[in-house]
Order: C-alpha cells, then structure tokens, then sequence
C-alpha cells in the first residue's frame, strides 16, 4: 500500500537530489558516445507516464497524491525494468523485428522472407512493428495469400519510433531491426539507429537518403566497440541510377 508513510522520508530525499546522470564506459575514451535517445527517455513526461502505469494503474489522481510514499528500492527496480536493458541479446524471442511494413516496400521485404528464408518459426524467427497493427495484419494476409504452404504467421505489435519508450521495447524483442519506414530523415530513426547501439542490437534499413546515411557515421566507432552491425542503404534501388550514370560517364570518356 503506497498510502503508508513508511517511504516518504526516502522519496523527499530523491525529490531533492540532484538526479543528474553521468555514464563513464570502461575503454570508450575517445570514442563519440550520444545521449539524445537516453536523454529523450529521460524527458519528465515519460518518466511520469511510466510511473503511473507502474504503480497506479495510470490513476494519474493517485499518482499526485501517493508517488512520495515510494521507496527508493521500489524506484531503483522500476527504472531498471522500464528504462535498462533487461533482455539479452541472445535470449531476445526474434531474429528480427521489420519496422513499418505496412508498404509497399514492407511487401516486397515479406515476400522474400517467404520465398527465400528457410527455417521459418524454429531457426528463424521475425515479427512486424508498426504504428498501425490493423495496416500491417492486412499487408500480411495479402502476401501470405501467395504462400499457401507457409504455416508461420509473425507476431503484429504497435510501436512508433517517436515513441522513446516504444523504440526501447522494440530492440529488446529481436537481434536485428528492419527499418523500411521512411523518408528517415523526417522521423526519429536515427534514434531507432542510437538505441540499436546503447541495447545491442543490430539496424538494417533501405534508406536511400545522403543526409542520413551521413547522420549515422559518428556512430561507427561506437558501434564497432558495442560488436553492433549497422548496415543503412542496403537496398540496391538507390544506387542503381548511381551505377548507371558512372558506367555511362566512363563509356563516353572512351568515345569522346
């Protein structure tokens, strides 16, 4: 019972620290370390969202008049379970979760996964992410209608990447993110990219966009120390053009 007084001495103590947060990570030095996916899931209104849900069902009445009674012991697990990384990498329930697949670049990801990926449902394992669960199970349908011998069906669960805490939920359920939701530069991906490092999860996209793609340089060395793969503009469809034009320059520069 929150009501007890037992935790209010405790609670105005944390109220009046300074909360300020500094990581020091052993052998990092020199290596270029963002905060902004951290930094956005400490934003005050995230933290009071999670509070509430946690303890007072999202009672937000309750909250504002019994959040002081907390322990400290009841604030130090809270934050562990809803802001750290709790999930392994190698115990995580997917291979990997395809973000914004509702598409058409979504169909044409999930119809190679089913034409070419073998082992589907044992020794590998995908589910689809999305802000709009109804979008994503109908995509499905339309590609598993090609596939009448395909027995596995992915997991469908709601996540948006301007989301902090939905992005942080995300990486933890799989070993690999998928993004094919773009235009990447006008949403928060390259904090999909940030939290993929910070939780040990490999990122793959399709982006064919310059400026982010050059976003996410700085975080190479980072990534490289965490053993994290990340792996932007894998499609090929913007880089065909590239090639053609530079086949096409080299073949007049013999003609001219």
């Amino acid at each position: 019972d929150h009501a007890q007084t037992g935790g209010v001495s405790s609670a105005r103590a944390i109220e009046h620290r300074d909360m300020s947060i500094q990581f020091k990570v052993p052998g990092d030095e020199g290596v270029y370390i963002p905060n902004e996916f951290l930094d956005s899931l400490m934003q005050p209104d995230v933290i009071k969202n999670a509070l509430c849900k946690h303890f007072f069902e999202g009672n937000r009445d309750l909250m504002e008049k019994y959040w002081k009674t907390l322990k400290e012991r009841e604030l130090r697990e809270f934050f562990r379970l809803h802001f750290g990384k709790t999930v392994e990498k190698e115990e995580r329930p997917f291979t990997f979760v395809v973000y914004g697949a509702s598409g058409y670049t979504g169909s044409l990801v999930l119809e190679y996964i089913y034409k070419h990926v073998r082992g589907l449902g044992s020794e590998v394992t995908f589910a689809l992410a999305g802000r709009t669960p109804s979008k994503l199970s109908d995509r499905l349908d339309e590609i598993l209608a090609k596939f009448p011998d395909a027995t596995y069906r992915p997991e469908i669960f709601k996540a948006d990447i301007s989301n902090s805490m939905d992005i942080r939920k995300m990486v933890q359920k799989c070993r690999c993110v998928l993004n094919v939701a773009g235009p990447f530069i006008k949403t928060n991906a390259h904090l999909l990219v940030e939290a993929c490092v910070d939780f040990e999860c490999d990122y793959v996209d399709v982006n064919g966009e310059v400026p982010f793609t050059h976003k996410l340089i700085p975080l190479h060395d980072w990534a490289k120390k965490r053993n994290v793969i990340i792996c932007p503009n894998s499609a090929g469809a913007g880089g065909l053009p590239d090639l053609a034009a530079f086949f096409t320059a080299e073949g007049l520069k013999k003609v001219t």
